[in-house]
């Protein structure tokens, strides 16, 4: 909030009203009355005076001040009324008191509830660009004149750079309710005058085509005179000096429409090195070195020739010498050529360290006898050395090199060495800390006893303990360490953090900005502080996260001020950028069951403006058909739970029967980690089965026709899952845990009575480079309650075929086709292993080895090596964008008459 000088409109009335004589105060309650809105902020925090406690002159001052200088009330007032009566020694008042009732009131400012504009000449820009270009502006602001000062500055700005001169800006602010004290922004724009382009004139002299082109282009396209196009004016003459024109120039400047260009390209420049030593990088640094030279002269040849000097010495040519001849020199070209003598190049013979202890000699030495003499380099290289033994805590640590230069070419180094004792910490002790306790601050920060003093830990343990602080909203906090010796140990020492903690900074007022569709209630309603609460850097980021978990915003920011910057109370101003609500989508896919497949999809992210989705579907295929329509939410009550009521209805062709499925359902979803979710549905429809296989039975036929051919479902299913995968699609490392259980109960109104369990388990370990070992585990177990005594024993436990276990295909088990493995009509118990050895050939292209072992049972599982069918394979992939694209082939190790050996698959994404 901006605040005004508060100490010269101060305008206190105080009423003091007392009993006489010597007699203490007490203040039996304090009242508050508003002239206007009353503010989010909970002003009896700033009283300086309680209930219950004696009320002097400089507590009602100093209470007075600091409401007051929160900005909250443009003018407040006191009154102190006597109760009656006297209270003998009541809270320290001495021989006798007198109770009073303390009266404040508090003038809230007038706030800017809309800003119009108004055009004294014409209307260029929209009021809506002018609004962004205008700081911190937001609907709700109380009137500050400082303020709107600047606001008119950026709107001046704003036309100066898109090429007005003069613009002049007004503002006026009108109450319009006195009673809510709001009213309107008026803000009156001159434009001033455009500074336009009606013509262009180049000075006397010929211009070369490479520069006069693309400017003329430049100001036929421009419409006025800003500080943007005279840029681009620069950007050209600065791609003609790459060209080779180095002395290239363009002066450019406009008057009353005329745009006067007055420079020149320069002959263009031919440059030939001979006798540069191959050993030392070629130059790139030419336009560097011409500077902003508008013209050749034996001056710029003799500052080219030095710069070439200067970086053969650098690279171990001490005794270079650079000489040029001009060969052609014409208005249009110049053609120069450096010669150069780099002498000898110096070596370094040896390198004695003096001062170093010789379990301190570094290990590695790039500068061996034979290396060639670059200073730069090797200073370079020791300072590295030093940080390296200041991380270890030795200090102080200093080098001094001292060339010895013999023959030419020969160098001697001497490595003049000071090195202090190695430190370690004895003691670590925090002063001035209340919010934080000392064990809590040392087991936040990184430095620990015992340790080497490494400056590297004390910065780390620094900016933790700040981290701590901003976390329990301590923004200001100051922490200075000091590190001591310990007398009679010189490699000992004690580390001290002095802590100036401060005052917390409490939340004045939360603006949001950006909101065009969302009501500012659901953002509301996700804070997890209000209005006085005290500010946590850490319960921030969670509010920000949360609103990305909403969906309907394509960029959440919250600025926040440096923390040297903020306030007693700091104003939250969340910005946001909504994304379209509205979306359509269709495409076309393939899967093994369903082959050519399509899918249609809209939904509406923001309904009513509360953040709820519309969402309906449309998936068919030759074999199948689905139609879905549901309404949900991302949030319950605060808490991240999706939930949608959803209805369906489709046809699915199984192997063996047809089911018609109409359900609806009640979904919810809790995330409580970045990884791990709890899932709840409720499911209440109907299931039809039709066109059962003529390979059953008759009396299998009957008795699933009369028992199962139309059946009500009403369940409850509860789930929990974790997933610790590098990619969904394609993962190389981490784990994926599945747990699912189902119950159905008659007195739900259900037909049937069972419980169902399911589980999966898969975990990719890396191996070596582009290998992978991926293991997938699926278990299930199911059983039918309550049956009716007419059905066979066998059958009394099964589950209806809808509700079965099913297994076959290339996400289960690739030996079989689409749900053909075990029972026709599918069984009670299911267990799959898939083991799969994956390596990438290339960065596109990858290798699949894959093993397959599991079946589906009719009643119990069983876990003998006979009962489970086996399948092995290869598999091929190419890695999409997208995901996986594979072809697998498999073969049934263990096929029974009836039954295909091989079977292959297309499939888009790895099996598990």
């Amino acid at each position: 909030m901006r605040r005004r000088n508060r100490l010269l409109g101060l305008g206190v009335v105080v009423w003091l009203v007392t009993a006489g004589g010597a007699v203490a105060q007490v203040v039996r309650q304090v009242r508050w009355t508003f002239e206007g809105p009353r503010p989010a902020y909970d002003l009896d925090r700033l009283l300086a005076v309680r209930p219950g406690e004696v009320l002097t002159d400089e507590t009602l001052a100093a209470s007075l001040q600091n409401v007051y200088l929160t900005g909250l009330c443009e003018q407040v007032t006191a009154r102190v009324s006597p109760v009656g009566g006297l209270s003998q020694g009541s809270s320290g008042a001495g021989a006798g008191s007198s109770a009073v009732d303390l009266t404040m009131t508090c003038v809230t400012p007038s706030r800017i509830e809309d800003v119009r504009f108004y055009y004294v000449t014409s209307r260029t820009f929209s009021p809506r660009r002018l609004q962004r270009h205008m700081t911190d502006f937001a609907l709700g602001l109380p009137y500050d004149p400082a303020q709107v000062e600047r606001w008119k500055e950026d709107i001046r700005r704003f036309y100066e750079e898109a090429g007005f001169e003069s613009p002049d800006v007004h503002a006026h602010f009108e109450e319009v309710d006195a009673r809510r004290r709001s009213g309107v922004l008026r803000v009156y724009v001159d434009e001033g005058t455009p500074r336009r382009i009606r013509r262009w004139a180049w000075s006397a002299g010929p211009v070369c085509p490479t520069l006069r082109g693309p400017v003329e282009t430049l100001l036929h396209k421009a419409e006025r005179w800003n500080p943007a196009l005279q840029s681009a004016i620069q950007r050209v003459v600065q791609r003609v000096r790459q060209e080779g024109y180095w002395t290239a120039y363009l002066e450019a400047t406009w008057s009353d429409g005329v745009v006067r260009l007055d420079g020149q390209c320069g002959p263009r420049m031919r440059v030939e090195v001979v006798g540069w030593p191959p050993e030392v990088p070629p130059v790139q640094a030419w336009l560097d070195w011409v500077g902003d030279a508008r013209a050749w002269s034996d001056d710029l040849l003799e500052t080219l020739g030095g710069m070439l000097q200067r970086t053969l010495q650098a690279h171990a040519y001490p005794q270079a010498r650079v000489t040029w001849e001009v060969r052609t020199q014409t208005p249009a070209a110049v053609a120069v050529v450096f010669r150069v003598e780099p002498g000898p190049m110096a070596r370094i013979t040896s390198i004695r360290w003096e001062g170093l202890p010789d379990e301190l000699q570094p290990e590695v030495q790039p500068w061996g006898p034979g290396s060639p003499w670059v200073y730069d380099q090797f200073q370079a290289w020791l300072r590295r050395f030093q940080v390296s033994l200041q991380a270890r805590g030795y200090q102080p640590v200093e080098f001094q090199v001292v060339p010895e230069y013999g023959n030419p070419g020969d160098v001697r180094l001497r490595v003049l060495c000071s090195i202090g004792p190695r430190r370690y910490v004895q003691d670590i002790d925090f002063w001035g800390n209340s919010v934080w306790s000392d064990e809590e601050l040392a087991a936040y920060i990184p430095l620990r006893r015992g340790q080497a003093l490494e400056p590297r830990l004390l910065d780390l343990s620094l900016q933790a303990i700040r981290q701590k602080y901003y976390q329990a909203g301590y923004f200001r906090v100051q922490v200075e360490p000091r590190v001591e010796s310990v007398p009679g140990r010189p490699d000992a020492v004690r580390v001290d953090f002095y802590v100036l903690e401060g005052e917390p900074t409490y939340v004045d007022r939360v603006i949001f900005r950006g909101l065009y569709y969302t009501q500012a209630g659901v953002l509301y309603r996700l804070l997890p502080f209000r209005e006085g609460d005290v500010l946590q850097a850490d319960r921030l980021e969670a509010f920000q996260n949360r609103l990305y978990d909403l969906g309907l915003f394509e960029r959440v920011e919250i600025p926040l001020p440096l923390p040297q910057q903020m306030g007693d109370r700091q104003d939250l101003l969340v910005i946001v950028r909504e994304a379209r609500p509205a979306r359509f989508s269709y495409g076309l896919g393939y899967q093994e069951n369903d082959r050519v497949r399509g899918i249609l999809n809209a939904q509406y992210n923001n309904f009513l403006g509360r953040g709820y989705r519309l969402y309906a579907l449309f998936r068919f295929s030759f074999v199948n058909w689905r139609v879905l329509g549901s309404f949900g939410g991302r949030f319950v009550g605060g808490l991240p739970v999706e939930w949608q009521v959803a209805g369906e209805t489709g046809f699915q062709r199984q192997p063996n029967f047809d089911l018609f499925q109409t359900r609806g359902l009640l979904q919810g979803v809790y995330r409580y980690g970045p990884r791990s979710l709890l899932t709840g549905q409720w499911e209440v429809g109907e299931t039809r089965l039709e066109n059962l296989a003529r390979t059953l039975s008759p009396e299998e036929v009957e008795l699933i026709a009369r028992e199962f051919e139309n059946l009500r479902l009403t369940k409850l299913s509860l789930g929990w899952l974790r997933d610790t995968r590098d990619s969904v699609l394609n993962a190389t490392r981490g784990q994926f845990l599945s747990l699912t259980g189902e119950l159905s109960l008659r007195r739900w109104g259900s037909d049937v009575t069972f419980v169902k369990l399911a589980g999966q388990w898969s975990v990719y370990v890396p191996l070596t480079s582009g290998w992978v070992l991926a293991v997938a585990q699926r278990a299930g177990w199911s059983r039918r309650f309550e049956a009716p005594a007419r059905l066979p024993p066998d059958q009394r436990v099964l589950l209806p075929p809808s509700q079965r276990f099913f297994a076959g295909g290339s996400r289960t088990h690739r030996g079989f086709d689409f749900n053909a493995l075990g029972p026709p009509l599918g069984g009670n118990a299911l267990w799959l292993t898939t083991v799969e050895q994956r390596w990438n050939l290339r960065p596109t292209w990858g290798l699949v080895l894959f093993l397959d072992v599991g079946n589906v049972f009719l009643e119990n599982p069983s876990l003998r090596w006979s009962d489970l069918r086996k399948a092995g394979g290869v598999g091929l992939r190419y890695i999409a964008p997208f995901g996986p694209i594979g072809v697998d082939l498999a073969w049934l190790l263990d096929p029974r008459p009836g039954e295909k050996r091989f079977h292959w698959f297309v499939t888009v994404g790895q099996e598990f």
